[in-house]
């Protein structure tokens, strides 16, 4: 397994289990990608964790990103139904 794949599944895990802390230490750890970054805030947004949206967003995620199906940020945070994210998204803009 690669690096670049390594760093995504570990910034994916800890959006899943909402380990605040693992995430904050993996985004200072290293240089995180851009891409990596993005899809990152848009597992955090879809699975409704809005600190890691927090987090995310101030490490540099794209606020204009799109998801793999061509649909942006707040749109995919809305489509979640968590309004906690919808406000943290919105918060930046």
């Amino acid at each position: 397994m690669g690096v670049c794949v390594l760093r995504v599944c570990r910034l994916m895990e800890a959006i899943r289990t909402e380990d605040s802390h693992w995430l904050l230490h993996l985004l200072k750890e290293s240089d995180v990608e851009q891409q990596d970054l993005d899809r990152a805030v848009h597992a955090a947004a879809w699975s409704g964790h809005p600190d890691s949206v927090r987090m995310l967003l101030a490490a540099g995620a794209g606020l204009y990103s799109v998801n793999q199906h061509g649909q942006p940020l707040l749109i995919e945070a809305v489509y979640s139904a968590n309004t906690q994210v919808v406000r943290e998204i919105l918060q930046v803009t």
